[in-house]
């Protein structure tokens, strides 16, 4: 009994949609052809809800477990019953059961396989644990989970680089600190160099002042001097002409000379 199944999941873990198409046939009656179909079924996942309960801690890994891989646990099972009751596989194939649900796709694909399909699958039964590992990483729970390990890896990436930066503001901030620092310093020496150079000039305005002040005094002491020479000189001439002594000179007429 050959058996195909297509199974398309979206991109949302709440979403799946799937597209079956079973194609069935037996050797003591003809193919029945089965119309195809699309159903669009939301995965409700399942809260891990603690009751408080010793005896119910050693069944919450068994219950993770059957939650996580519901789908090949129901196809096993349904191979089991299958082998168990052949009629319940008569039954689902006979009503189109497998349009139910994905569960429903996987139990009642186990119901109808026959025991030569299930000898022949023995064979091959790398080729299922490659399909089982398929699924179970592109099942919408292995996405979740791929995706809270993401998210805590990019958490981490996250604070990497937030630690990155800030290492890297407080290197910068101790560059600037530095730089303002050179920077002080710079101006303060410039400050310096600047009121030595205004006092060496206000020292030579003051040497050269002093020095014309000097020169000035001479040139005056010099006047005064030349003055007192001067006034000297007039006065020696002064003294001069009235030390000198008068004459008189008596002209007599000529008799008085004979006489």
């Amino acid at each position: 009994m050959p058996f195909t199944f297509s199974h398309r999941i979206s991109h949302f873990p709440a979403y799946s949609s799937v597209n079956v198409a079973n194609r069935l046939t037996s050797s003591h009656r003809k193919p029945q052809a089965i119309p195809k179909g699309g159903i669009v079924i939301r995965a409700n996942l399942q809260s891990n809800q603690a009751n408080g309960s010793g005896d119910s801690d050693w069944a919450k890994p068994l219950m993770n477990f059957a939650s996580k891989n519901f789908l090949p646990l129901a196809l096993v099972g349904g191979v089991a019953l299958g082998l168990a009751n052949p009629t319940l596989g008569c039954l689902a194939d006979s009503y189109n059961l497998s349009k139910f649900s994905t569960f429903g796709i996987f139990a009642i694909a186990g119901l109808t396989l026959c025991t030569e399909e299930i000898g022949a699958t023995t064979e091959v039964w790398h080729v299922g644990l490659f399909g089982l590992v398929n699924y179970a990483t592109s099942s919408p729970t292995s996405r979740i989970h791929h995706r809270d390990h993401m998210s805590n890896k990019d958490d981490k990436k996250k604070k990497k680089k937030k630690k990155k930066k800030k290492k890297k503001k407080k290197k910068k901030k101790k560059k600037k600190k530095k730089k303002k620092k050179k920077k002080k310093k710079k101006k303060k020496k410039k400050k310096k160099k600047k009121k030595k150079k205004k006092k060496k000039k206000k020292k030579k305005k003051k040497k050269k002042k002093k020095k014309k002040k000097k020169k000035k005094k001479k040139k005056k002491k010099k006047k005064k001097k030349k003055k007192k020479k001067k006034k000297k000189k007039k006065k020696k001439k002064k003294k001069k002409k009235k030390s000198k002594p008068w004459t008189l000179e008596v002209v007599l007429p000529p008799k008085l000379k004979t006489q």
